[in-house]
């Protein structure tokens, strides 16, 4: 099974033997729902705290990964994954940044932002 992303997503679509269309378009609506979601997702932390909507969408974002990306093997299963987990995947990359300040203070902010991309290179090393 492929990692989710946009350009694993055209590779699997492409080896489900899914219409090209599909494949090519897929990542164009994932980076369209990522924009309006980084919109959606700070207005509504402004209401509800940055760190608790960096934990609501880090929350959905796994278990839209977990239960659609695991068994999607149809188009709509795909295309279903594709708007909720951009929406979902969105707010985790907006909001992480966002609650840094929050959680670190602003005295310390480059220190931890330093920490922070440091520690998430182990992620992206191995998964997305």
């Amino acid at each position: 099974m492929f990692c989710a992303n946009s350009s694993s997503m055209t590779a699997y679509a492409t080896f489900l033997g899914l219409n090209p269309w599909v494949s090519t378009n897929l990542s164009a609506i994932l980076s369209a729902i990522n924009a309006v979601s980084k919109l959606v997702n700070g207005y509504t932390s402004d209401k509800i705290g940055r760190i608790n909507g960096l934990a609501i969408c880090t929350f959905f974002a796994g278990i839209m990964s977990l239960a659609i990306w695991t068994n999607a093997r149809t188009e709509p299963a795909i295309w279903v994954f594709a708007v909720l987990y951009g929406f979902c995947g969105a707010g985790y990359l907006g909001l992480l940044a966002a609650s840094l300040p929050q959680v670190a203070g602003y005295d310390n902010i480059s220190a931890a932002n330093g920490l922070l991309y440091f520690t998430n290179t182990f992620g992206y090393l191995f998964g997305t």
